[in-house]
């Protein structure tokens, strides 16, 4: 258990060190470190595969909330290691 907290906190640190170019997230990134395939992911998350390679190219709509939290939490880091402030659109309250 703490080796995997320590995994997780050095895959956050890895994270937060990626500068953000044209793509509004890291979540490729995440992908390529660990070596976990999107396949593996969606079947996880509940997110298709085809989204998470939208939202880890950054096309298509933006990632929702509730995707973000997903995925985070599959990859035990924080919501901001992947997905930066300002770039996950808060949750509308109808």
């Amino acid at each position: 258990m703490a080796r995997q907290r320590r995994q997780n906190a050095d895959l956050a640190r890895d994270l937060l060190g990626i500068p953000l170019r044209q793509n509004p997230n890291r979540l490729r990134y995440a992908v390529a470190l660990t070596g976990i395939t999107q396949s593996h992911i969606g079947q996880t998350t509940g997110i298709t595969s085809s989204r998470l390679s939208q939202l880890g190219k950054g096309y298509g709509p933006p990632v929702r909330q509730d995707e973000a939290d997903r995925i985070a939490q599959f990859f035990g880091v924080p919501v901001n290691a992947l997905f930066p402030a300002g770039r996950v659109p808060s949750e509308q309250v109808a």
